[in-house]
């Protein structure tokens, strides 16, 4: 048949035929002497259609024309068609990869750290204009990571006609092991009736700016564990801080510290801001920033606010729980608890001991320690007795064939603070 008519069967153009003629692809089976014409076969259609469908996988006219030439089976052609189809897959996660640096979507976050006028200025690497709020969060990580605490405002620079930028913020090196403070506490009391009350702790910032652009501080952070505050009339301790005019005397951790707060009136809401000598100060670093918003202006006692359980709770035995337990875990909740991901920090408490008479002891370190603290306590079925403040339910459960002891941990934090309790969990000793 003349290269017309074969190309009308094959379904493609005349120029495309007498190219592949050109390139020794699909030579005619037949070309007159005289007029020049060429022929095709009717074994030829099945060669073009081959040769279309690797052009169409994606092969180059040189890789098909020594495809053909090796003489492959169509069970060959497949193998070859999954290889290209990997090598293609890769090919677009490399162009999306390309992309995404370009766009600045796709880059590795670094910190570059400087030392300009006697202070260290951190800058980041560049990144999408559009994705600022990211970026920050990609550097406190950085920062927290390289030991660095943040002691400014983030400014960001925009790089002239483009859409990229990068942050700079003034930072300082923090130690490598934590001081203990312990401050002087021995000020006069005076009064500051607006002080008075009860406040709802808002969070822990870096700088005050930060406060009105709604970006907390990272890592460790008092509001981790403090909701609540109640500033008791004449300065009286409760709990853990008590107060004098423009001060918050503050004791954690065996610390003790004085920290300067200011009062301050937005749209109708009364904060306070404090200046506190909070995680990094312990390491060298300087004063973060707690937020509190004023909810009202009564004079509690210690009485009134502090919660309290039931404790009067007659004796029910549990043979199940008897002996001793070591702790395993501490989580937020039960459901959060993995038995192949314990968490790997220090915990407060080491042992809990149940006996027969209903008596406990929790102890705080291993008892070969000197310093190893035994807490007495009582216990019926189902709860621990923490002294009269504090009922903390325990319950016992098989996972994956070993049982674990879970407990309510109810310390200062619940009873003052007015946090939902952690659990503990524990394994037979």
């Amino acid at each position: 048949m003349q290269i017309g008519e074969f190309a009308k069967i094959c379904g493609t153009k005349i120029t495309v035929l007498r190219h592949y003629d050109k390139e020794g692809l699909l030579e005619p089976d037949y070309v007159d002497a005289f007029t020049g014409y060429r022929y095709y076969s009717d074994e030829q259609i099945p060669v073009f259609f081959r040769i279309a469908a690797l052009k169409k996988a994606g092969f180059s006219l040189t890789e098909i024309k020594a495809i053909l030439a090796s003489g492959q089976t169509n069970e060959a052609l497949l193998g070859l068609f999954e290889k290209k189809q990997a090598e293609l897959a890769r090919m677009i996660a490399d162009l999306d990869e390309a992309r995404k640096i370009v766009t600045c979507e796709k880059k590795d976050f670094d910190v570059i750290f400087t030392e300009k006028d006697g202070a260290s200025e951190a800058q980041s690497t560049v990144f999408g204009a559009h994705d600022e709020r990211k970026a920050r969060e990609l550097m406190e990580h950085a920062l927290c990571a390289k030991k660095y605490q943040r002691i400014s405002s983030y400014e960001t620079r925009s790089i002239p006609n483009s859409n990229y930028a990068y942050l700079i913020c003034r930072v300082i090196k923090l130690n490598m092991n934590a001081m203990n403070v312990h401050e002087h506490f021995g000020l006069p009391f005076e009064h500051d009736g607006r002080i008075v009350g009860k406040w709802e702790l808002l969070g822990e910032y870096a700088v005050k700016s930060d406060f009105y652009e709604g970006f907390p501080k990272g890592g460790h952070t008092v509001s981790d564990t403090v909701k609540t505050l109640y500033f008791l009339p004449e300065g009286k301790r409760y709990w853990c801080y008590a107060w004098t005019k423009g001060k918050i005397l503050w004791f954690s951790g065996g610390d003790s510290t004085v920290n300067s707060y200011t009062i301050e009136a937005h749209d109708n809401t009364v904060y306070m801001f404090v200046e506190m000598k909070s995680f990094e100060y312990r390491y060298g670093g300087r004063p973060t920033v707690l937020v509190l918003r004023q909810i009202d202006r009564i004079a509690y006692t210690a009485e009134d606010v502090r919660r309290k359980d039931n404790v009067d709770l007659p004796f029910v035995p549990d043979p199940a729980v008897m002996g001793s337990w070591r702790v395993f875990d501490c989580v937020k909740s039960k459901e959060r608890f993995d038995p192949a991901h314990p968490t790997m920090e220090p915990f407060a408490l080491h042992t809990l001991e149940f006996s027969e008479d209903g008596t406990a002891a929790l102890i705080r370190s291993s008892l070969e320690k000197k310093n190893a603290h035994r807490e007495p306590c009582r216990w019926t079925a189902g709860t621990l007795i923490r002294g009269e403040l504090a009922a903390c339910a325990y319950e016992i459960r098989w996972i994956e064939g070993k049982e674990y002891l879970f407990m309510e941990w109810k310390n200062g934090d619940y009873v003052y603070g007015g946090c939902e309790p952690w659990c503990y969990v524990f394994v037979r000793d």
